[in-house]
């Protein structure tokens, strides 16, 4: 009998590699889509920005009219700072993202904008964004000038600190939490402080655990040499564990409640979706924790999450 072509053999080797090649096309092909300025300001990385409205949202404020003009401002604000702090981190990094299989594609790295270029426009984004930090309360401005200087000199020699460069990427989620307090003239509790400076550290620490679990993570992240899949999973295991007591903390204790019992309900697809995180970074797919929006559940889970403590505390 003759062999038909579905009954060929298959080298599992060459099979992965054909798909890691076409997966690599498929990225170049979308891409180049979008103006190579663009693409390097990474603007699917402005959603971190969304934590300026944090504060208001747990202190009753989300149908206010000015804590909402407010906001917007803020938003726009620290999506002009990251932006400008990516370009000047890309053109650094350029170098060692040309041996990176994905990263090789980064405009920057690609050869598809100029590291002048991409250094004028980080310059003019956080001249932007400190002048909308100057339209606002004294402490935001304090706040975006305090925010590009740290992550500039991550971005120079932090990141090869390390403990030291994850402790400095957590402490942009947390200056975006006090600025969009700030901005609304509102003291965000130690609790709120807490879960967000747990939370991020959960976030980054996740990252690097699969960077360090990936075969190819070594390549551009020299710090990953001091780490191991071991301390790194201690350090999720605590920063998650700080996370949820604090929330929990709060979810019972916050004085701004509308609703308590829902706010208190929050407390379980929060953990619910804690524990989906922490098996898809012990299975090395937090890499990139925006592509983590492919895990239905997760994003479901976020979803009722928002519905509860939007309900419980506004509305």
């Amino acid at each position: 009998m003759g062999m038909h072509l579905t009954d060929a053999p298959v080298d599992p080797g060459v099979s992965a590699a054909s798909q890691e090649g076409r997966d690599e096309r498929l990225i170049l092909v979308l891409k180049r889509g979008l103006p190579a300025l663009v693409r390097a300001m990474r603007p699917t990385q402005w959603v971190k920005n969304l934590l300026v409205f944090i504060a208001p949202v747990g202190a009753g404020l989300a149908a206010a009219s000015a804590p909402l003009t407010n906001g917007l401002l803020v938003l726009v604000m620290f999506c002009a700072a990251s932006s400008a702090v990516y370009l000047v981190n890309d053109t650094v990094d350029a170098p060692e993202d040309r041996q990176h299989p994905r990263k090789k594609y980064r405009p920057i790295a690609s050869g598809a904008l100029g590291a002048r270029a991409a250094l004028v426009a980080a310059g003019l984004l956080a001249l932007v964004a400190i002048m909308i930090g100057g339209l606002l309360p004294d402490p935001v401005l304090l706040i975006v000038i305090g925010y590009v200087c740290l992550q500039v000199a991550y971005a120079l020699g932090l990141k090869r600190v390390a403990v030291v460069e994850m402790a400095a990427v957590a402490s942009g989620f947390v200056l975006r939490v006090i600025a969009g307090a700030a901005a609304v003239a509102l003291t965000p509790s130690i609790w709120l402080l807490t879960v967000t400076a747990s939370g991020a550290l959960a976030i980054v620490s996740g990252k690097r655990l699969s960077e360090s679990l990936a075969k190819h993570a070594g390549t551009t992240r020299q710090v990953l040499e001091e780490y191991s899949p071991d301390f790194l999973r201690a350090v999720l295991t605590i920063a998650s564990t700080a996370l949820v007591m604090s929330y929990t903390l709060w979810a019972f204790a916050a004085v701004v409640q509308v609703r308590p019992v829902l706010v208190q309900l929050s407390v379980v697809p929060l953990l619910v979706a804690l524990m989906r995180y922490l098996m898809d970074a012990f299975n090395a797919r937090t890499e990139r924790p925006e592509g983590l929006i492919s895990d239905r559940w997760l994003v479901g889970l976020g979803m009722i999450w928002l519905a509860l403590v939007l309900f419980g505390t506004n509305f």
